[in-house]
């Protein structure tokens, strides 16, 4: 039905492969300057899923060093075209992302997820990382509106 699904580490050299995107697989289209920004950065770590030449399904996560704890993975965001879920791309982008944040000297995960996303739980539990309580604050620095 599909055909084999390659993980692929994105980088400034193949950028251009973010030129073909499911609509589903990121929150929103690419931004050029960003993704140039974004790429530039060592600490950012980016794999995609590909169908083809089609990006179905990508997983974006940045390493943390700190000055007085481990070095930690934050795993940013994971999204997946609708029509491959439940196909395990998911889980081999999340490993991806963590055998690189390995690779950077990360000890630790963490990650957030909506208490309602169903397949984002089962992934994480299923991974064997642990649900804490926490509370999430955001706004905007410059006081002004939501931009698109």
């Amino acid at each position: 039905m599909f055909m084999d699904i390659q993980i692929v580490h994105i980088s400034i050299d193949n950028a251009e492969l973010l030129n073909n995107i499911d609509p589903d697989a990121f929150d929103a289209p690419i931004d050029q300057g960003r993704i140039t920004t974004y790429l530039a950065n060592p600490c950012n770590i980016m794999f995609v899923a590909m169908n083809d030449d089609l990006v179905i399904g990508q997983a974006r996560a940045m390493v943390h060093h700190h000055p007085d704890i481990a070095t930690e993975l934050y795993f940013d965001n994971l999204g997946v075209a609708e029509k491959y879920l439940r196909r395990g791309i998911g889980t081999r982008l999340v490993n991806a992302v963590i055998k690189a944040g390995m690779a950077h000297g990360c000890e630790e995960i963490w990650l957030g997820t909506e208490p309602d996303n169903i397949a984002a739980c089962g992934l994480y539990r299923a991974m064997k990382l642990t649900m804490e309580p926490m509370v999430m604050f955001h706004g905007l620095l410059d006081g002004g509106q939501q931009k698109p």
